[in-house]
């Protein structure tokens, strides 16, 4: 192709991360899958996509866990008045 304009920069990954590669086994806490921040930190770094599917698993985890945190939600509550 030879359209980039800075060609020192190395190109971003082709595929989206790996569902296994983000979600591996040895982070899995009985049966709820654990994100390996690393991976996916690195993978955005590099401009790499995701798949929406495991996104959307990982923003649900975030709203599970926000959601048990009392002081978060009387935040939250306030900030909307």
């Amino acid at each position: 192709m030879g359209d980039r304009v800075v060609k020192d920069l190395p190109l971003p990954p082709q595929h989206p991360i790996s569902h296994d590669s983000l979600f591996p086994q040895r982070l899995k806490n009985g049966s709820v899958e654990v994100p390996d921040w690393v991976a996916l930190k690195d993978h955005l770094a590099k401009e790499g996509k995701m798949y929406k599917e495991d996104l959307v698993n990982i923003i649900q985890g975030v709203i599970n866990i926000m959601s048990n945190i009392p002081s978060y939600m009387i935040y939250q509550k306030r900030s909307l008045m």
